[in-house]
C-alpha cells in the first residue's frame, strides 16, 4: 500500500542530532497506533533511502 507522508520529522540534514517534540492530532495518533507503518529516511545524497522498512 502506498501513501503520503503521515508524519515528517526532519526537513533538513542540519536538523539531525536535535530533539524534536511533535504535536499530532487524534487521527494521526490512531493511525500510528493501529495501522501498518513504513519508515523511510532519505537524503539528497541517498534518494533511494538510507534506512527504510516496515515496522508493523
Amino acid at each position: 500500500m502506498n501513501g503520503g507522508v503521515l508524519l515528517g520529522i526532519y526537513g533538513a540534514g542540519s536538523e539531525f542530532g536535535t530533539t524534536k517534540i511533535l504535536s499530532i492530532d487524534d487521527a494521526t495518533l490512531t493511525s500510528l497506533t493501529n495501522d501498518a507503518i513504513y519508515v523511510y529516511a532519505h537524503s539528497t545524497a541517498k534518494l533511494g533511502g538510507i534506512v527504510r522498512g516496515q515496522i508493523r
